[in-house]
């Protein structure tokens, strides 16, 4: 996979951190962690990889965070100054669990 470019990278770090900032207001009572954004080459979409704490409400956010996705790229469009603003897409990031289940097999 290719490295994205700086400015890729700078859209994806703009988008994480309000992201995470208006999913902490619409969901308390547990954590939601925007772990990464990953964008399509050409930035017209965008994958929010989040991490949910307890880990039995991930369906629930997760349906909750995609049927919610237009709402925020509405918002998105009032700080990201582009023509055109990534089509967000949701997804659980499992790479802790992954990372933990290979230490375990490789002991």
């Amino acid at each position: 996979m290719a490295q994205p470019g700086i400015r890729a990278t700078q859209i994806a770090d703009l988008i994480r951190d309000h992201l995470a900032g208006w999913i902490h207001r619409d969901f308390t009572g547990f954590f939601v962690s925007v772990n990464q954004i990953t964008l399509s080459p050409d930035i017209k979409n965008a994958t929010a990889w989040i991490t949910v704490y307890p880990e039995n409400k991930q369906t629930s956010v997760l349906r909750d965070l995609k049927k919610n996705s237009r709402k925020y790229s509405s918002e998105l469009r009032k700080v990201i100054q582009r023509h055109n603003v990534p089509v967000l897409d949701f997804a659980v990031d499992t790479s802790a669990e992954d990372e933990a289940r290979i230490s375990e097999l490789l002991k």
